[in-house]
């Protein structure tokens, strides 16, 4: 359901012309001219979520918007109203979803109405539990280094390797922006771990891996004619191919409109992994696979005198009736060591991963 809602909150943004993208530290951050909302979703706002909230935007020069699909206690709006906050509870959530929607499909443009923005003297000082504990680093007082955005060569790994005898725990970590055409990271370190506990002794986050797909689309308009017979082959249709291992899949369709272009990542600690596959290669293959699926074979029966011809017709269509697009998406996963073994996790849905991502039965 979290997913779900972040990118409903992403079309309320973005419905009201702000360009809006994911943070490693914040759900979302919508920007709009000189206008920058940096938002987090929870289900139930409690306390020690509003403080770190409060530490996490302590220096932002913006506004700082909670949002929860449950109600609010008085004691949760009061601390966030001296803080400068903004709350929407599931009232209001629904409201603005609504809103979005409505004029979404009227073709319209909303107007998000908030209050002044939260200044750094408008907060108390709480200890330290934001965005830096997400790697590791517990020392109280920690500062956020602002992101800063950067045009990468995709494929680069900015993992230290353990066996250096580096802990990437113990370096503060700065972030980056990198433009990756990827699904947003909407189970943090902490789900992560929590998720593999049940399965995984000592878990541990190793790094999260961006991990690349063909996605293509197709359509194909061919009819064939045999005597009276018209035969229609034509069809469309969506899927992927894993980059690294050539399988196909229809895991990542249903969120193909829910890619961003770039994504806010710590500069140490992850790998943006290079295709093995390239677009040539795999078009080659969706081509046969096309063409295979669209093939129909037909009976044909003809009276002769008495007797009755049956006859078996094959009808295929030819890669000139194709037209194909690819575009190459990456899927976040973390990966999550432990003393009897690992799991990979979707980034995204917070699903394990029970099939192949690349040729390696598993990692060290």
């Amino acid at each position: 359901m979290r997913g779900k809602i972040i990118s409903l909150l992403k079309k309320v943004f973005s419905q009201s012309g702000y360009s809006v993208e994911r943070s490693y530290e914040y759900d979302l951050i919508a920007e709009k001219q000189s206008d920058r909302v940096y938002v987090n979703y929870s289900e139930v706002i409690n306390q020690k979520d509003l403080e770190r909230f409060v530490n996490d935007t302590r220096d932002v020069d913006g506004f700082a918007l909670m949002v929860c699909s449950a109600g609010l206690s008085d004691s949760i709006s009061d601390l966030a109203e001296r803080e400068g906050i903004l709350i929407w509870d599931r009232d209001e959530l629904e409201s603005q979803i609504g809103r979005a929607i409505l004029a979404e499909i009227e073709g319209r443009v909303t107007e998000l109405l908030l209050s002044e923005p939260k200044k750094e003297s408008q907060s108390v000082d709480f200890p330290s539990v934001g965005f830096m504990n997400l790697f590791g680093n517990e020392e109280v007082g920690a500062t956020n280094v602002p992101a800063s955005e950067t045009d990468i060569t995709p494929f680069y790994e900015s993992a230290v390797s353990p066996a250096q005898g580096v802990e990437i725990s113990s370096v503060p970590e700065a972030t980056t922006v990198i433009k990756l055409h990827t699904l947003s990271i909407d189970v943090d370190k902490s789900e992560a771990l929590a998720a593999a506990r049940s399965q995984i002794r000592d878990a541990e986050i190793s790094k999260i891996r961006f991990v690349p797909f063909w996605l293509y689309n197709y359509s194909l308009d061919a009819k064939r004619q045999y005597k009276s017979k018209v035969v229609d082959l034509s069809g469309r249709g969506t899927s992927e191919i894993n980059a690294i291992t050539g399988s196909i899949s229809n895991r990542l369709t249903m969120f193909k409109d829910q890619f961003n272009d770039r994504i806010t990542v710590p500069e140490r600690g992850y790998i943006v992994e290079k295709p093995s596959l390239t677009r040539d290669e795999i078009e080659t293959a969706v081509i046969s696979k096309i063409i295979a699926e669209h093939t129909k074979v037909m009976k044909f029966s003809e009276e002769n005198g008495q007797a009755v011809i049956y006859e078996d017709k094959m009808f295929k269509p030819s890669q000139n009736d194709i037209s194909l697009d690819f575009e190459l998406i990456y899927l976040p996963v973390w990966e999550i060591k432990g003393s009897n073994g690992f799991m990979e996790l979707n980034a995204f849905s917070g699903e394990e991963i029970d099939f192949p991502l690349d040729s390696d039965a598993e990692f060290i």
